[in-house]
């Protein structure tokens, strides 16, 4: 491995403000850095702004004061610190369960993501969702609001007008109207051609074939890294370091699409058009591109750059999808319309609950409503690369932890997965076991496992749905024919017994592809599995 890229460069902010706050016991409930932006920076002065995550239940007092962040020592002057509330708006947006709001004919589902404070209002609570008719006159009709986060209204596409408008949700309480807000829709006379899009099952699709992204993180696409990693069963990465026509060229040769990263210039004054359209520009026709990389856990406070910037984005690429990764996920809703997939980066080994994976995908789909396809980034690393005290000690997974993150990821709903990361791997760690060609050997044999299953996964014919498990057991199911699918997954380090129910009988269990099978009577799974343990069954019907 002596060949690998391997570079380290100082992820020093220095100076700036954090924001801490405290439980009536004492306990620190979140710790916030405020990083710098670009607008009303003068001179030697940097303006810092940032937004504090959604306060939890219980936090009684806070903290805010200077911070070092990084390795670095000098002197600095904080001035003119100001506070206030960072509201949401009680119709924050409104949102299609298609790709980028675009339909010929059939129903769609609007999603209208509210912010309705007092539960007991909600019976005094009432939405109206209007659209332009293809007579060209304004239809006002009734939706539902199903809770204090959400209403809902279907729509039959074919008594739209043709062209794009904007379909609103107006929000009223006791007769009072609360807010309003709306979403670009267009309806079309026929699906506009792309080479890489998601499909209504939230499948990705390149070049009219389902895809199932499978893949690692990079710093350098480099022809030695890439090199590497060629020889294994992934067909993806996602380069940080901007890769040039040269390595997308290599990657092509090797089989791998790139997710290349668009996050360029973010803070520049025009706030990353020019660098943007250029990029577009000069990489969209490539056919190594599988998508944009648009958002690598920006704070609440960037939200309105994120969604210009995929409004570029639809504007000037219709070929390929952003991908944004969120590590705040209860904050999952707010960043919705910034992106056309969602990934969740859970951490959980070695400190905590490895169930924090399904916990994320559950997160996931409450807070979009399940409109949205998600590339989820399991963990594939140690910790020593932080170099914080901290984190000494902090093993990597094992090939058993690692597969059941995995499985996790993908019985919630996932359909990629790209690993963080390769570059990790090459940094110097404290175990040996972490080392780069042991974590090499169990990354790629977790990798091959799932290749294997990726036809299953990718099937699209509506399966049975599970109607009662518990929450420490995640289940989901494919169908071919009379032949059903499910991976069953124990999402804790504890040895599992549980019943799961599913909507239709199975005559009998047919095998496995791995795992132990569950006992079968009728729509009833008596399951069995081991600590981190899980099995795909193939049932007959």
């Amino acid at each position: 491995t002596d060949s690998l890229t391997a570079e380290r460069e100082s992820r020093a902010l220095g100076l700036t403000l954090r924001v801490v706050g405290f439980d009536a016991k004492g306990k620190m409930t979140f710790d916030k850095p405020i990083k710098p932006c670009v607008n009303g920076t003068s001179g030697d002065w940097v303006k810092l702004e940032g937004v504090t995550p959604v306060v939890p239940d219980g936090v009684v007092r806070g903290f805010v004061g200077p911070a070092v962040l990084g390795r670095c020592v000098g002197r600095g002057v904080i001035d003119n610190v100001f506070f206030g509330d960072y509201a949401f708006a009680p119709v924050e947006g409104v949102y299609a369960d298609v790709y980028r709001g675009e339909l010929t004919v059939g129903k769609v589902i609007f999603h209208a993501a509210l912010n309705i404070e007092g539960a007991d209002r909600l019976s005094d609570c009432s939405a109206a969702f209007a659209y332009r008719n293809k007579a060209g006159k304004d239809v006002v009709v009734a939706g539902k609001v199903v809770s204090a986060d959400e209403a809902v209204a279907e729509l039959d596409v074919g008594d739209f007008a043709f062209g794009r408008q904007e379909v609103g949700c107006i929000l009223s309480c006791g007769g009072r109207e609360l807010g309003r807000g709306s979403a670009a829709f267009t309806r079309v006379k026929s699906p506009t051609p792309r080479k890489v899009w998601i499909d209504a099952h939230h499948r990705t699709i390149v070049d009219g074939k389902p895809f199932f992204p499978l893949g690692m993180y990079f710093r350098y696409a480099t022809a030695s890294n890439v090199e590497v990693y060629a020889d294994s069963p992934f067909n993806c990465l996602m380069a940080y370091k901007y890769p040039t026509k040269e390595q997308l060229d290599f990657c092509q040769t090797k089989g791998l699409k790139v997710i290349y990263n668009l996050q360029g210039e973010f803070n520049a004054p025009d706030g990353g058009a020019t660098w943007v359209r250029e990029t577009i520009g000069r990489f969209r026709g490539h056919p190594a591109v599988l998508a944009w990389y648009v958002n690598d856990e920006h704070p609440l406070a960037d939200i309105p750059r994120l969604a210009v910037r995929q409004r570029w984005v639809e504007e000037q690429d219709p070929d390929h999808p952003t991908w944004s990764v969120q590590d705040v996920f209860p904050e999952i809703r707010h960043y919705l319309g910034t992106y056309d997939v969602l990934g969740m980066d859970p951490y959980p080994v070695p400190k905590k609950p490895i169930g924090k994976v399904i916990s994320s995908l559950r997160e996931a789909r409450r807070g979009t409503f399940g409109t949205r396809a998600v590339w989820q980034v399991p963990q594939a690393f140690a910790w020593g690369w932080m170099k914080r005290p901290d984190t000494r000690g902090w093993r990597a997974p094992t090939a058993e932890e690692m597969a059941n993150m995995t499985w996790q990821a993908i019985a919630g709903g996932a359909n990629g997965i790209v690993y963080y990361g390769f570059h990790r791997l090459m940094e110097p760690h404290e175990d040996p076991e972490d080392a780069f060609d042991p974590m090499w050997r169990r990354v790629k044999s977790v990798a091959a496992e799932v290749a294997k299953c990726i036809p299953v996964f990718l099937l699209d014919e509506p399966a049975p749905c599970v109607t009662d498990c518990p929450d420490e057991i995640a289940v989901r199911t494919w169908r071919k024919g009379r032949t059903v699918y499910a991976l069953i997954v124990n999402c804790t380090d504890r040895p599992q017994k549980a019943a799961v129910k599913l909507s239709e009988r199975m005559r009998r269990v047919a095998g496995t592809a791995f795992g132990p099978a569950p006992k079968l009577n009728g729509a009833q799974l008596a399951v069995e599995l081991s600590a981190l343990g899980a099995s795909l069954v193939k049932f007959e019907q």
